[in-house]
């Protein structure tokens, strides 16, 4: 547990690993305060995310480009989100920290959970760096052009998207800040509305500037916590029927004692990326271009929890953690 001695603030305690998620959602990563802080001595939390291949930071520099409600273009590089805003500055995501646990609502960054009574923040796959083309299953086409064999002229076969990298670990480090001089959020939204542009270019520099203007109000990192993007996880169940249950309706059966059930797991997903598209100008060499994955998920389950249901599908009758002992 380190400190920064001018502020006094402890770094975010964290473990070594996060659970698994879904390479194509956000992950959430818990932490909790140290006990000789509070919240209220936290203004915000910046993230850092690491790619473990090569060391490189992952998030973007800085979000991008908004349109503000007069539709013209504004750098909003501190945005709302719900009480509470987000931005990067060199690729740290920094985020407005909530004081008040019982005001902050859902969907926002940073939430709080009561069970384990630890924050948990969460990274958008929307401010990851990398930008990938992924295969689109109806590509577009321009219907009043054709080409030589009388087809339609291909417009596009791929779309930009992002998500982690599956089968690898990402290192991830948060530290506190507690600076009060400067805030991003006015920061950014007086960029937006300012038209003299002198002053908007200050305030702009005043804002990638922060990191290392009030670097004495920031406490130290915190450990590396890793996470690790994994395949979707689908699991194959036998309907739970009255041929099964010994009942019409299914639910006096499970009272019957132990119900044997078997079930597949498949964790796997078809992958189609693109490593250039401007040397592949029709859609033949598009198909040879991509690499058709079935990716093989690395990690294995170790336990699942399912969930059952009457048959008017009104009510939970029981649930159950399960151990996988399947290879």
């Amino acid at each position: 547990m380190a400190t920064n001695m001018v502020n006094n603030l402890f770094s975010p305690q964290v473990e070594t690993f996060q659970p698994a998620f879904i390479y194509n959602t956000s992950p959430n990563i818990s932490f909790s305060i140290s006990p000789f802080n509070t919240a209220a001595d936290i203004r915000y939390l910046h993230v850092s995310v690491i790619d473990q291949r090569n060391n490189e930071n992952a998030l973007v520099g800085l979000l991008p480009q908004a349109y503000n409600a007069n539709d013209a273009i504004a750098p909003e590089y501190f945005q709302t989100n719900g009480n509470n805003g987000y931005g990067l500055i060199n690729g740290i995501l920094i985020i407005d920290f909530p004081s008040n646990i019982d005001k902050i609502q859902p969907g926002e960054l940073i939430q709080y959970d009561r069970k384990t009574d630890k924050y948990v923040v969460s990274i958008p796959t929307n401010i990851l760096r990398q930008d990938k083309k992924v295969k689109i299953d109806n590509p577009i086409y321009d219907t009043t052009q054709f080409g030589e064999d009388g087809s339609p002229v291909l417009i596009s076969a791929t779309q930009d998207t992002k998500y982690f990298n599956v089968g690898q670990y990402y290192k991830i480090q948060l530290r506190f800040d507690s600076c009060t001089e400067e805030n991003l959020s006015d920061l950014s939204s007086g960029m937006a509305k300012e038209v003299d542009t002198a002053k908007k270019q200050d305030l702009y520099e005043r804002f990638i500037n922060y990191l290392i203007r009030y670097r004495h109000y920031f406490s130290e990192w915190s450990e590396v916590t890793l996470i690790k993007p994994i395949l979707h996880v689908n699991f194959n169940f036998p309907q739970l029927d009255g041929s099964i249950l010994g009942e019409q309706n299914g639910l006096k059966g499970l009272n019957q004692g132990i119900i044997p059930l078997s079930a597949s797991v498949i964790m796997k997903d078809k992958l189609y990326y693109l490593e250039s598209v401007k040397d592949h100008p029709d859609m033949t060499a598009f198909k040879d271009s991509y690499v058709d994955g079935l990716v093989d998920e690395t990690e294995h389950v170790e336990r699942f929890r399912f969930t059952v249901y009457p048959m008017d599908e009104q009510g939970i009758v029981d649930y159950e953690t399960i151990n996988y002992l399947g290879d």
